[in-house]
């Protein structure tokens, strides 16, 4: 049931249980980026956005904590496992969410809104940005308070050539 808001996968359970389902499989529960403005490829907040978070704030695009909590319960309730797909130590890439950020030079430069999150957490990343970050005075570098992570608990920025080049 990717992408179905808890409320909804709370509404089959009952029905999956008596079919003999065992669990559901949901989208990452986390809050993740949005955007209200800027379509990726003519698509507003894509699916994949759900894999982009920025803390561990149990308030996603899926509902609220009060409504998982809820989802889970009733599908125990009806003996249907929950499992969430998330990878716990990633967090959103490339991108900023206040600040407006651009790519180009040269006589030619296309400048993004910014994305925000469900909570408007703040998080801030370090691609293409042209300004200072208001609380450090520095560069914005993959900085999520929510989570208690700042750039030093990532790898430094590479681009990224070949899947098969473990560097």
């Amino acid at each position: 049931m990717f992408g179905w808001p808890h409320a909804d996968v709370e509404a089959e359970c009952e029905a999956l249980g008596k079919m003999g389902w065992m669990g559901v499989k949901v989208f990452p529960a986390m809050e993740s980026v949005v955007s209200y403005e800027w379509p990726q490829s003519g698509e507003l907040n894509p699916w994949y956005w759900y894999y982009q978070p920025v803390s561990y704030n149990l308030h996603g695009r899926g509902g609220t904590r009060e409504e998982l909590r809820s989802m889970i319960t009733t599908c125990r309730k009806h003996g249907v496992r929950v499992y969430a797909d998330a990878v716990i130590n990633h967090m959103t890439g490339g991108g900023n969410d206040m600040l407006n950020h651009r790519n180009g030079g040269g006589g030619w430069c296309t400048t993004w809104s910014g994305k925000d999150s469900q909570d408007k957490s703040y998080y801030s990343t370090h691609n293409w940005t042209y300004q200072l970050n208001a609380n450090t005075g520095e560069i914005p570098a993959l900085e999520y308070p929510t989570a208690a992570y700042n750039n030093q608990d990532f790898h430094c920025e590479r681009s990224l050539n070949s899947w098969n080049d473990p560097f």
